[in-house]
């Protein structure tokens, strides 16, 4: 998925920061590369529904780290949703004109449409995904 198509797909996930008692807060990363995580085939094919949060480092060069779903509606889900944030790049967040880790969290629905049954994945900024099946 290339630049164009990421905009269309997933907002800013949350970022969650302390700058030490500081008032300003650092820049957030910014989203360059994403996949759309897959939709696990046999809850597709039994029809369910779900979600998984999670929590991940944006590293200083733009890769996320301590990728792990730390809630989800059933392990599957979990796994894709990590497997998917695992493979995202970044513009990495600054602080003080210096890239900076940042910790955050997104929350990926697993919805299936009708009638053509594609997957519709959306942000905790309720932003939409919705490759074909």
């Amino acid at each position: 998925m290339q630049l164009s198509e990421i905009s269309k797909s997933f907002k800013t996930p949350e970022y969650v920061w302390s700058a030490n008692g500081a008032s300003d807060h650092p820049t957030p990363p910014q989203l360059i590369y994403s996949v759309a995580p897959e939709f696990p085939r046999l809850m597709l094919e039994r029809n369910i529904e779900g979600r998984a949060l999670v929590m991940f480092i944006v590293e200083k060069d733009g890769s996320t780290s301590h990728v792990t779903a730390i809630e989800a509606t059933n392990r599957l889900f979990a796994e894709s949703a990590e497997e998917a944030v695992r493979n995202w790049k970044y513009a990495p967040g600054y602080y003080e004109g210096e890239p900076v880790a940042i910790r955050s969290r997104i929350e990926i629905p697993f919805m299936i449409r009708e009638p053509n049954k594609s997957l519709e994945v959306t942000s905790l900024a309720d932003a939409r995904v919705a490759p074909q099946l």
